[in-house]
């Protein structure tokens, strides 16, 4: 029996069958399974309900309207619209939801307008701990839109390739934070429209990557065992960022490649023996 044909979701970033999909009027599969499609357009229709609901007396006057920043009393809002959230949220038991949108001076910043907004979104991740990562250009106008490295709807499941053992890379957690951050430059000035999104106060972004010297170190101490790598490991960072799993797999990975260069099967067991 043929297997079914797979169809990619946008959405989800899975592939599925034809039967998961919609189908739009003009006859043609829709992009995302019906499954995201739904989940959006139940997502919308709880915004637009919290909106109407949304009670007077607890949207602030904005003292910024008409105005624009400078970049540190920018992130000093960025600060201050989050912490009022969270207590909001605390007292309502609800998650975080950071909603911000300000015109910013970025004269202070160097660099052209990429970089300038590169900057920026770094500044932001800075002051509350999530961290942006860009994915997608406007073309239409000079438009930077960052996403958060955490935001459930942007992951991608590990490309497999076949003919080799595949091992998983470490992954962060993932939430349906709908984080996102679009920088607006204006054309001609220095100032930049700037909005920041986030709707889940989910674990900070922390840092999985092995440090280059970490990397050195157990490429130089391939003859130790993972249990002795680590404790070595250990004394270099205390509290690594990095997990032991990740450390012992780079041991691993270049163990083997050292293997694979000696011809010698006899050198191959007396290594073997001595690290037993």
């Amino acid at each position: 029996m043929a297997e079914p044909d797979l169809f990619f979701c946008s959405g989800c970033n899975h592939h599925k069958t034809r039967a998961d999909f919609g189908t739009k009027s003009n006859g043609q599969r829709t992009a995302t399974c019906q499954a995201c499609t739904r989940r959006t357009r139940e997502a919308k229709q709880k915004k637009a309900r919290e909106k109407e609901n949304a009670d007077p007396s607890r949207t602030p006057v904005d003292p910024d309207a008409g105005k624009t920043l400078s970049m540190d009393a920018f992130l000093l809002r960025v600060v201050a619209v989050a912490a009022a959230d969270a207590a909001l949220a605390s007292a309502d038991g609800k998650s975080e939801s950071i909603e911000l949108e300000k015109h910013v001076d970025t004269s202070a910043l160097a660099g052209n307008e990429r970089e300038k907004a590169d900057k920026l979104v770094a500044a932001i991740w800075e002051q509350i701990k999530y961290r942006f990562v860009q994915k997608h250009l406007d073309s239409g106008a000079t438009r930077f839109m960052y996403h958060c490295s955490q935001n459930k709807d942007r992951q991608h499941a590990p490309k497999k390739k076949e003919g080799v053992k595949n091992r998983d890379k470490i992954q962060m957690d993932a939430f349906d934070c709908h984080g996102w951050v679009h920088v607006t430059v204006l054309s001609g000035q220095n100032t930049s429209r700037v909005k920041v999104s986030h709707h889940d106060d989910h674990i900070p972004y922390y840092c999985i990557d092995i440090p280059a010297d970490i990397q050195e170190f157990i490429r130089a101490n391939l003859k130790l065992n993972p249990s002795q790598l680590w404790d070595e490991i250990l004394k270099k960072h205390p509290q690594p960022v990095f997990s032991r799993q990740a450390a012992i797999a780079l041991w691993r990975s270049n163990d083997a490649k050292e293997w694979n260069e000696i011809p010698d099967e006899l050198k191959i067991c007396k290594d073997s023996t001595r690290r037993v």
